[in-house]
């Protein structure tokens, strides 16, 4: 029930709440999975926040979580978005490896 709480928060712009239940989950011991990161990535990259996202997957990496082809894709769309192409290319290097 906490991604679906994050992704409504989110969603609605109420990125202060989805952090706070982020943190509540974090707290009360229930781990993230691949679609928790996924979430937080889409709407920090939808944001613009793309430093943060990346931020996120690194974090998500270094928790053993092996990101799936919609976290890329949603980080993809960021990039080109926003115009950084440098880690565009990246994510794509990352993608053929």
């Amino acid at each position: 029930h906490y991604n679906a709480l994050i992704e409504f928060f989110a969603k609605e712009n109420l990125h202060q709440e989805a952090a706070d239940l982020y943190r509540q989950m974090l707290t009360k011991g229930t781990t993230p999975n691949t679609w928790t990161f996924a979430i937080i990535i889409k709407y920090l990259a939808q944001a613009g926040k793309l430093d943060a996202a990346f931020m996120i997957l690194s974090i998500l990496t270094k928790l053993g979580i092996r990101p799936n082809a919609y976290t890329y894709a949603v980080l993809m769309r960021g990039c080109a978005e926003y115009g950084d192409m440098g880690k565009l290319k990246g994510l794509a290097r990352d993608l053929s490896q």
